[in-house]
């Protein structure tokens, strides 16, 4: 059972896991601080350019970010545990915020960030 916003975005009935993003939402996107699980293929293919993860998000599912081609940032919090194969994958990423103190660890839970550059923002600034 799954339930939607407003604006079409699909959660988990219990908010714990973000399931979808219609593809024809464009611009900025801040994540419900109770989602905990991006889905598999969940921005696949969205008009988004820059997306805030939350703190408590702990897991990004494969695909998450795929083909997301006006994708420019994305904001990873320290919660974060582990990230899915492909997960940016066609992207025109141009930067990853992470929390001061972070960057070692959460570049090292994909290969794919290697080649993406990183900026470490105080936690309380990645939303600013």
């Amino acid at each position: 059972m799954s339930c939607s916003n407003r604006l079409g975005m699909e959660f988990s009935e219990d908010i714990r896991v973000f399931i979808e993003c219609p593809s024809e939402i464009y611009g900025v996107f801040i994540m419900d601080p109770e989602v905990k699980i991006i889905g598999k293929n969940a921005f696949a293919e969205c008009k988004l350019e820059q997306i805030y993860l939350q703190e408590g998000v702990e897991e990004i599912g494969i695909g998450a970010f795929s083909n997301c081609e006006n994708l420019k940032a994305l904001s990873l919090p320290s919660s974060l545990q582990s990230v899915g194969g492909a997960t940016i994958d066609q992207t025109h990423l141009q930067k990853i915020y992470v929390p001061v103190g972070q960057t070692e660890r959460i570049r090292a839970l994909s290969p794919e960030f290697r080649d993406t550059p990183f900026e470490e923002m105080p936690a309380e600034g990645l939303l600013a």
